[in-house]
């Protein structure tokens, strides 16, 4: 109880902080700006909500289940949207980053099947908002955890947080990881699959969400295609928070390897998108991938200043439902 009393008590210190944090990470809103962002939000649910509600699900296979859970999703946003109105919290905020995630890839399954069905939707008028509002809580949400790690001091009793940044952290997500292998010889196509993991052992560099990601790299097509599956731990539950595919145009590709990169991309809405160039290498016989966030030193991008390297590990996320687990304590038995 003193470890959770503790890290409570660090997330409320975390909001308390922002305001002397407010000037070095635009990232970041105000409460000001988190309210009108909130009324943003409310205010689009109801135009999704009826192009959902105008959808035939019986012409097409998988709508009917993405149609009903895209509507738990706009009732989840509602209620959190009224919970943040009231008291805003990291966690809440986490909460409604999942759920709008959540809703705008049930989106993208049912606009896609019913495209391919000849009966395409209005919900693709729509993507560019979702996409901007998003980005814009998902800037908030890093930049609020990096400074949960960075900036504040554990209370006397709280215990390290390790690399899944304290408030968000599962005992029961685990990772196993293997040595990296030679990748199979091909001379048109490599694959490989793993986790991302930082190069840096500092707790500012580690991913907010762990993601588990297969590449695919085709000669031919001068493409590496990423598929990510980004993981949530939120409130004791452990899900798929989010599903994306990343295209990687081939610069070079020899006997020995290949590097791939992309961006900056100047028209986002996102400033990390805006702001960085990636690169990705991959060494055919040692099997080590890697991937670098460089920051393009622009005007507008002054808040990003350093590399970010991230490395491929060999290996899975699992869920642990051995006893002693986190839900176990949670619920001890009588």
């Amino acid at each position: 109880m003193k470890t959770t009393s503790a890290l409570f008590f660090l997330l409320v210190c975390i909001f308390a902080a922002v305001g002397h944090a407010q000037d070095k990470d635009k990232r970041m809103m105000t409460d000001a700006d988190y309210k009108t962002f909130l009324t943003q939000v409310e205010a689009a649910l109801p135009k999704w909500e009826t192009a959902l509600k105008n959808i035939e699900p019986e012409r097409v296979r998988r709508t009917s289940f993405a149609t009903g859970k895209s509507l738990i999703d706009i009732g989840q946003i509602r209620a959190t949207i009224a919970e943040q109105g009231v008291k805003r919290t990291l966690s809440g905020e986490l909460t409604l980053l999942g759920s709008m995630q959540s809703l705008d890839e049930m989106g993208k399954v049912i606009g896609w099947e019913q495209t391919m069905n000849g009966t395409p939707t209005s919900l693709e008028k729509f993507d560019p908002e979702s996409s901007a509002l998003i980005a814009h809580i998902r800037d908030d949400v890093r930049a609020r955890i990096a400074l949960l790690d960075k900036s504040t001091k554990l209370p006397v009793g709280a215990q390290p947080t390790g690399s899944l940044y304290g408030a968000i952290r599962e005992e029961r997500l685990k990772r196993i990881e293997d040595k990296d292998y030679p990748i199979p010889v091909d001379n048109d196509y490599r694959g490989v699959d793993g986790v991302w993991v930082p190069e840096s052992n500092d707790p500012a560099k580690a991913l907010v969400f762990p993601e588990q990601v297969k590449i695919t790299c085709t000669r031919s097509e001068k493409t590496c295609r990423e598929l990510k599956v980004t993981l949530g731990a939120l409130g004791g539950m452990v899900s798929i928070i989010d599903i994306d595919e990343i295209d990687w145009p081939i610069t070079s590709w020899d006997a020995h390897g290949l590097l791939a990169s992309y961006g900056p991309d100047v028209s986002a809405t996102a400033a990390s998108d805006r702001c960085h160039s990636h690169v990705l290498t991959m060494a055919f016989g040692s099997g080590a991938v890697s991937t670098s966030d460089i920051p393009t030193h622009e005007k507008g991008c002054e808040e990003f200043f350093a590399t970010d390297s991230y490395r491929l590990a060999r290996g899975t996320y699992y869920v642990d439902t051995t006893p002693g687990n986190d839900m176990d304590k949670a619920n001890p038995k009588k």
